[in-house]
């Protein structure tokens, strides 16, 4: 009993493109060993790679060539999966990579076609519970289980001009500052109204309490208005200002590169 070479459905079984004559086929199956090279200079194999299979088929189109053309080139355009059964075995699920046909004045009503398909290797997500011992923690082993993820909505005033940051769960403000030399900025924290003056443009800020305590920091901006502030105290740390609720840093250090005064207050 003599097999047929045919292209079929993988959903239902059923041949495509039954006026398409196969003449050649040719199926390269292969697998590669991996070649490392020892101490000695030997080379030596440990592990072996299967690659996809390639089928490369050679027909003839002949009978109502337009439609049976056409309805090949829409199953490549649409990466269509196919199946291809040859004389000894079946090949599945196959990918038709390359569409090229011949023309020529010996065929009047037929034309040789030249396909090439790839074998479709998937990958598909495994969802379950791990082993304990393939995680750290026992609790977190389940990749279905992600947890609740709660989310807030944001209010007009986070949205607006003022850059918002995230110190330590605290709410972080910028106040922006403009490139102007000898500009005054006036700070009012709790009771006690800072005096911020930019001596020069993108050089030292000098910010005075009327208690006599001073802080200075970089600064290339001022602005106008005078924000109120619920806290005492205004330390500084690396490249930002803090106000603080508590004496933690000392009043007097230098403030690193940054080109705003930074703070944060409640979440209103």
């Amino acid at each position: 009993m003599i097999t047929d070479v045919k292209i079929f459905d993988i959903d239902n079984f059923t041949t495509l493109y039954a006026t398409a004559s196969p003449i050649k086929i040719t199926v390269n199956d292969v697998r590669k060993a991996t070649i490392f090279q020892v101490e000695s200079g030997e080379n030596r194999s440990d592990h072996v790679v299967v690659q996809a299979v390639e089928i490369s088929m050679d027909l003839i189109l002949s009978g109502d060539i337009n439609t049976v053309f056409g309805l090949m080139q829409q199953a490549w355009e649409h990466n269509k999966l196919v199946g291809i059964q040859t004389k000894v075995k079946i090949y599945q699920p196959m990918l038709l990579t390359d569409f090229s046909h011949d023309e020529s004045v010996e065929m009047i009503d037929a034309i040789q076609l030249s396909l090439h398909f790839t074998e479709w290797r998937s990958v598909t997500p495994e969802y379950g519970a791990l082993p304990p011992k393939k995680v750290q923690k026992p609790s977190q082993s389940s990749t279905v289980k992600r947890g609740c993820a709660q989310t807030k909505a944001v209010s007009k005033e986070r949205k607006s001009s003022l850059l918002v940051r995230l110190a330590g769960g605290k709410t972080m403000r910028e106040i922006p500052l403009n490139p102007v030399p000898n500009q005054r900025l006036q700070i009012i924290v709790a009771d006690n109204l800072w005096d911020l003056t930019i001596k020069a443009a993108r050089k030292m800020m000098v910010c005075d309490i009327r208690c006599n305590e001073k802080v200075v920091m970089l600064a290339t901006r001022a602005t106008a208005d005078a924000p109120l502030i619920p806290y005492t105290h205004l330390a500084l740390a690396g490249n930002f200002a803090f106000i603080t609720e508590q004496d933690a840093l000392p009043w007097y250090e230098a403030f690193g590169k940054t080109q705003s005064l930074i703070f944060w207050g409640p979440d209103d």
